[in-house]
């Protein structure tokens, strides 16, 4: 067998074996989110949090996924992880923006602070497309 066949043989057996990785990867890493809804439904809300993180350790980077961390995070009233993820949510993916902003003001809120909670309620009012959302801010 020449060098060159030789060459393309190992790369295209390198591909396969980086391809069934990423694969089996980014199956896990879905299971994992699946298993974290699950726990979260049940209101086993540590449980869905770990679930979640080892799906996001695994590669996973979606919005639903970082929102249900976040949403999660305010349910163990662990307020600054949630902030920090909804902040996220809010400026990394403007499909979510006004959810996650109307989440920091449900945050401020909890955290007495009525004047912020205040300024992301009128912000989301002004910006939502979705009805719902405005009626809730």
């Amino acid at each position: 067998m020449s060098y060159r066949l030789t060459q393309f043989f190992a790369g295209a057996c390198l591909s396969v074996i980086l391809a069934t990785t990423a694969h089996a990867t980014q199956s896990t890493a879905s299971s994992e989110y699946r298993q974290g809804t699950n726990a979260f439904r049940e209101g086993n809300f540590e449980q869905a949090l770990e679930h979640f993180e080892a799906a996001r350790n695994m590669g996973q980077e979606t919005p639903g996924l970082v929102y249900n961390m976040a949403v999660t995070h305010y349910k163990l009233n662990n307020l600054d992880e949630a902030e920090v993820l909804f902040e996220e949510l809010a400026n990394r993916y403007p499909d979510w923006r006004d959810l996650g902003r109307y989440n920091l003001g449900r945050i401020a809120m909890r955290r007495g602070n009525d004047d912020q909670a205040a300024k992301y309620f009128r912000l989301v009012q002004r910006t939502a497309s979705n009805d719902e959302l405005v009626y809730l801010a």
